[in-house]
């Protein structure tokens, strides 16, 4: 019971996913942040994407930092383009 995984972001220093045993930061690779409102959503949304597709923690990682970033590149809640492709080919994920 209790807290096993979290994932934490600041749109001037970056993302970081850790689980209980593992720790993974990105910086934010943007030249300009447009918009934060919807960025944790699509976070956790995108983990638990990852989790139904048994993901280890830093492919859950990699894909919950695309949609957050992707997500800071529109003034939208969350980027309308994003899918399950776009989160795959993104150059980060494994």
């Amino acid at each position: 019971m209790g807290i096993s995984n979290i994932f934490i972001y600041d749109a001037e220093i970056g993302f970081l996913y850790q689980t209980k045993s593992e720790s993974f930061y990105f910086p934010v690779a943007l030249k300009k942040v447009l918009n934060t409102n919807g960025v944790g959503a699509a976070a956790i949304a995108a983990i638990i994407y990852a989790h139904r597709l048994n993901m280890n923690a830093s492919q859950t990682a990699n894909v919950a930092r695309a949609a957050a970033e992707k997500t800071m590149t529109t003034y939208l809640n969350v980027f309308e383009g994003m899918n399950s492709k776009l989160l795959k080919k993104d150059k980060y994920v494994d």
